[in-house]
Formats: C-alpha cells, sequence, structure tokens
C-alpha cells in the first residue's frame, strides 16, 4: 500500500491544493489589535515619565511593540525591571527612539496568522464530525466517527488512560470504528524555528505504538512540496501516519 505521506505528496502535485486547504485554514482579513483612547493617554504619560513606568506599561499590553529576547523574561519577573537598570534603560532607549506613535503602530499589530491555525482545525472538525464532551458516553459511543470534545489536558489524561503515555496535548482524540485515535494537527509554513518543532513534535506522536490506539500527524504547509526542506526529505521516507488534513476521511475509512 501507498504511505500516507506518498498520497499526501501526490494530492498536492495534482494542483488545486491551496483552494481546499482554505476550506480549513481560512486566512482573515488583517484586523488591528484593539487600543482604546484611554490606553493611549496611559502610554502617552508614561513617556513622559521614567524608564520603569514606561516599560512596566508596556508589558501591560497584549503585544510588545519591537522584538526583544529580554520581554518574555520580564513579562514573568518584573521585579527584574529595575534591578536591571542597563537593560531598562536599553530597551526604553529604543522606544523612545520609535517615538510614541510607532510604538503604538507595534502595539496595535494584527495576531499571527499562524498563532491561529489550531483554532482553525479544530472549528473545522467540529463542523466535519460529531464531538462527545462525557468520556463514558464518548468511548461507549457506536458511531463510525465520533471525538473527544475539552480541553488539550482533557484529551492528554484521556489518551493516558487508554495507555497512550504522551507528554504534550494531543489536538484531537476520535473514536473510529471502535478504534481510539490519538492526532496531533500542525500547519507548517516555513523551515526553521517554532515550526520544525512543531513538525517535531508531529512525527514523534505519529511514531508512537500504542496497544489500544493509532497516532497520526496531520501535516499541511510547504512539507508536501518534495525540495521544499528537510522536513518535505523526512516525510518521503516517513511509514507512519503523517498526511493532509484533506485525506482525513480516507484515513479514517481505513481504520
Amino acid at each position: 500500500m501507498v504511505s500516507w505521506a506518498e498520497q499526501s505528496f501526490r494530492l498536492v502535485a495534482r494542483g488545486g491544493y491551496l483552494d481546499r486547504l482554505a476550506e480549513i485554514y481560512i486566512p482573515p482579513e488583517p484586523s488591528r489589535r484593539s487600543f482604546s483612547q484611554d490606553q493611549y493617554q496611559e502610554l502617552k504619560l508614561a513617556f513622559n515619565s521614567d524608564d520603569a513606568t514606561l516599560l512596566k506599561c508596556i508589558l501591560g499590553f497584549e503585544k510588545f511593540p519591537v522584538n526583544d529576547p529580554y520581554i518574555s523574561f520580564l513579562r514573568l519577573r518584573p521585579e527584574e525591571i529595575r534591578k536591571s537598570p542597563k537593560t531598562l534603560r536599553r530597551i526604553c532607549k529604543h522606544l523612545r527612539k520609535l517615538g510614541l506613535d510607532k510604538v503604538v503602530e507595534g502595539l496595535t499589530e494584527p495576531k499571527q496568522f499562524n498563532r491561529q491555525m489550531g483554532a482553525m482545525f479544530n472549528h473545522w472538525l467540529h463542523q466535519k464530525y460529531q464531538f462527545e464532551a462525557d468520556e463514558n458516553e464518548f468511548t461507549r459511543a457506536r458511531e463510525k466517527v465520533i471525538l473527544l470534545d475539552g480541553s488539550g489536558e482533557k484529551l492528554r489524561q484521556f489518551a493516558n488512560q487508554i495507555g497512550c503515555g504522551i507528554q504534550k496535548q494531543p489536538d484531537f482524540v476520535a473514536k473510529v470504528n471502535k478504534r481510539f485515535v490519538i492526532g496531533e494537527a500542525k500547519f507548517i509554513g516555513s523551515e526553521g524555528g517554532n515550526q520544525n518543532r512543531a513538525f517535531d513534535d508531529a512525527i514523534k506522536l505519529a511514531s508512537s505504538s500504542f496497544k489500544q490506539s493509532v497516532s497520526v500527524a496531520i501535516l499541511d504547509g510547504i512539507i508536501w512540496i518534495p525540495d521544499s526542506g528537510q522536513m518535505a526529505r523526512r516525510l518521503k521516507n516517513f511509514s507512519g501516519n503523517a498526511l493532509s488534513a484533506l485525506l482525513i476521511d480516507n484515513f479514517f475509512d481505513e481504520l
């Protein structure tokens, strides 16, 4: 039998892949993050105050206006702001050089599309299949395909109750023809960094062998272009269950 990965490569090679994929991962119209007049006045006052006040003010917003490797640490340990005066001075010098309007522009940048992918995939699953929140009802269900509804932690705990022993939260748990399916779903838009780690997590799950369940990696994006990089090369020789979301019905049908 041709592997699921090979079927996915062939599916993409036939063309029209992106149009079909857009039914799952729907690119939103860019919309800037909200920023009220009161927030603007608060920020304006902070700009005219000392560096610590300015930085604490900006750390209170959802997005920091510039990329800086120390921001995550300062969010978690705000007491470090006054204990690291050189770092405080460096960051605020950059912010003041940008000016109030440019900082506001950075604070209100639209959310990155890739941060919304998981929610889109989950929404698509809810439109496509039946879900059951009660674990006992889910286990007893006789439907051909049914998925367990709940948080990622709830899904992880259920998977471990049936002997999976996984550390990370799966993206879905399904019951297909009396067989449990534990799955990760990732959209890979580029090589490197977090995208590589997301791919590795999915492949690790799909490489796992469980007694009472089947593991699968639902992958989409550049990884199904044969010469796109090391992830595509790894998939060429991957014998586990790795496939495009567009083949999920076929996968379930064969279980």
